[in-house]
């Protein structure tokens, strides 16, 4: 198969969303997860589908999620959003140090949410 014909049925999307490493979030501007990749499971502890449904900013260090609601409003008026730190509650009741980067799913698809790439950040955090 010709890398082309790869890219058209869309095979790479499995690759680089389902099995990638990164965290994919789609949550709208309110924080309602409406969809994550098996990634969440991985690297957080949660079982595949089981945060859909329940707000993101739930899963917040409480002392920083007003900071991060305000980043969310921020960047509700940019098409792209870079490398916003903060931590999310893992299954296990520990915090994890993660970074995303976001996409506005308005000034590309009209919709109100956004695609989040979370990276996990906890060993750079610990060099530090």
């Amino acid at each position: 198969m010709k890398l082309e014909q790869y890219i058209k049925k869309g095979s790479f999307y499995e690759a680089v969303v389902e099995d990638g490493s990164d965290i994919i979030f789609i949550v709208d501007f309110d924080g309602i997860i409406h969809y994550h990749n098996s990634s969440v499971h991985e690297t957080l502890g949660y079982r595949s589908k089981t945060l859909i449904g329940k707000n993101f900013f739930d899963f917040i260090l409480p002392e920083t999620r007003d900071d991060l609601k305000s980043k969310f409003t921020q960047s509700q008026k940019r098409a792209y959003t870079e490398k916003v730190e903060f931590q999310f509650l893992c299954k296990d009741r520990s915090y994890r140090f993660l970074e995303f980067n976001a996409i506005n799913l308005k000034h590309k698809d009209k919709v109100s949410g956004f695609i989040l790439d979370c990276r996990d950040i906890m060993q750079r955090k610990r060099d530090a």
